[in-house]
């Protein structure tokens, strides 16, 4: 057994709770539930008994609490200890092709003025890099949620409100419900869609869990051509008539001709900037995290073209 969730069971003792626990530690109930599950068969003991959805403590699970408490805090010190000013390499995670392209160049600019500054990029699924935040291996994240306010116990800030369009080819038969206009684009009953063929991020990202609550509320069973990490080769197949995609608006490159459209009802992903609520940023870091998130307000205005 490792030791690097002990915050996820810390967490479930404190709210009572696997959804509530889920929340503020920014991961799915499933995957939360799974770790719980894996754990006690691996203890061979049941560190919780469940009664009306509420989590209570078992004498074993009280002793794991206190325990996990304890280490968590000696590892908070030994951190503090080692890196008291905040020096050293800044560390982040980033879950979005387009939010790795905008740090990137924010960086490239930042360095220019300060050219000791060393900072490393992990990129990746939401879940993974919120479990890298809480065993401090990165200081901060930027992630999509299906939340504008997640409710977590970390420093969470909103970048941007992406809702979600059908992103189409100039030469699709439904283009003509659609528009080039990526700020206002045209409202449609999703359902004209039912008979396309998707091309969309894979099944085990946030935008695949908000596309298939639209598909749910609009009765489409949806014929799924590719599943694309990349957002910019879905946009590509798209451009070349081989399907229809669903994105985040703001996701949506600007110089390939696409096509866009809304449904109906709006349907939202949200960036965030997350760290956690004891970390120290240094003076360099939080000037750089100020540019990267002006850059995400203003990247297809004026900060891309600088």
């Amino acid at each position: 057994m490792g030791y690097k969730n002990l915050n996820y069971i810390v967490e479930i003792a404190r709210q009572r709770n696997i959804s509530k626990a889920a929340e503020k530690l920014f991961i799915s109930q499933s995957a939360l539930s799974v770790y719980l599950k894996k754990l006690e068969r691996e203890l061979g003991v049941e560190l919780f008994i469940r009664k009306n959805n509420t989590l209570t403590p078992t004498v074993e699970g009280e002793m794991f609490v206190n325990t996990a408490k304890e280490i968590l805090k000696l590892e908070k010190d030994l951190f503090d200890k080692i890196k008291p000013d905040g020096r050293g390499v800044f560390t982040i995670g980033i879950c979005s092709e387009l939010a790795v392209t905008m740090f990137t160049r924010v960086l490239s600019d930042f360095k220019k003025s300060h050219p000791a500054f060393k900072a490393s990029v992990t990129d990746g699924r939401t879940e993974p890099l919120i479990t890298k935040l809480n065993e401090g291996l990165v200081k901060c994240i930027i992630v999509p949620s299906t939340q504008e306010h997640p409710g977590i116990s970390h420093h969470c800030e909103l970048l941007k409100d992406e809702e979600l369009v059908f992103v189409l080819s100039k030469n699709h038969p439904l283009a003509a419900l659609a528009s080039d206009d990526y700020d206002h684009p045209p409202r449609v009953d999703a359902s004209v869609f039912k008979d396309a063929g998707f091309i969309l991020a894979p099944s085990d990202t946030i935008e695949a869990e908000i596309i298939q609550r639209l598909f749910n509320d609009h009765n489409i069973i949806p014929e799924i051509l590719f599943e694309i990490n990349r957002t910019r080769d879905i946009s590509q197949m798209v451009r070349e008539g081989m399907g229809i995609s669903i994105q985040p608006e703001y996701c949506v490159p600007r110089d390939m001709e696409l096509v866009v459209c809304r449904p109906e009802r709006a349907y939202h992903r949200y960036m965030h900037l997350i760290y956690r609520a004891n970390t120290r940023l240094s003076k360099e870091e939080t000037m750089l995290l100020k540019s990267v998130k002006q850059a995400y307000q203003t990247w297809y205005t004026d900060f891309k073209h600088k």
